[in-house]
């Protein structure tokens, strides 16, 4: 964006923390940190998920009024030490991050760490990395400031929720060893 302003620009690097807890069991559960920015797109996660779909475990900004409205979706609204935060990050097989936009992404990225198979949207940061993530289709939210913004729409949540629980144990684990 700041390129075709005419801006000098160039790339620098961020790096997140290595989250690894070896030897954690690994659940099909799929784990969403939702963050406090309204931007991290944890209401599609609530407006779509389904009855039917794996367990979501949605870990809420302190003082969220949300609410879990189907009985598949665990509702964290209470503070998790740092400790209690990375063994959920450990033993859920599944991250997702529905974000509107991102500037790098740390949880996505320590979800990697961790061996997860992360699930993001299709655009920036996360199509940069092609091989790391898989993205979600999704419809752009057009521009806010100076980012351009995506949403995954319920049919790319789907179609990643199906593809996840279709994998076999052998998949999952090779999906597992790409991601870490």
């Amino acid at each position: 964006i700041f390129s075709e302003l005419g801006a000098a620009t160039r790339r620098v690097g961020f790096s997140s923390a290595d989250r690894s807890l070896p030897g954690s069991h690994r659940e099909r559960v799929f784990l969403h940190l939702a963050g406090n920015s309204p931007n991290k797109g944890g209401e599609i996660l609530l407006r779509y998920w389904r009855p039917e779909w794996p367990r979501l475990i949605f870990v809420a900004p302190l003082g969220s009024r949300a609410t879990a409205p189907t009985a598949n979706i665990e509702l964290v609204t209470t503070r998790l030490s740092d400790d209690e935060v990375r063994r959920l990050q450990n033993e859920c097989a599944f991250h997702i991050y529905p974000s509107r936009y991102e500037g790098f992404g740390h949880a996505p990225w320590e979800g990697l760490s961790c061996g997860a198979v992360v699930f993001t949207t299709d655009g920036p940061p996360f199509t940069e990395h092609p091989e790391a993530f898989h993205c979600m289709e999704s419809a752009s939210t057009g521009p806010k400031g100076l980012v351009i913004g995506n949403e995954p729409t319920e049919a790319g949540l789907t179609q990643a929720v199906t593809w996840a629980e279709n994998l076999s144990d052998c998949e999952l684990e090779a999906e597992s060893e790409r991601s870490r």
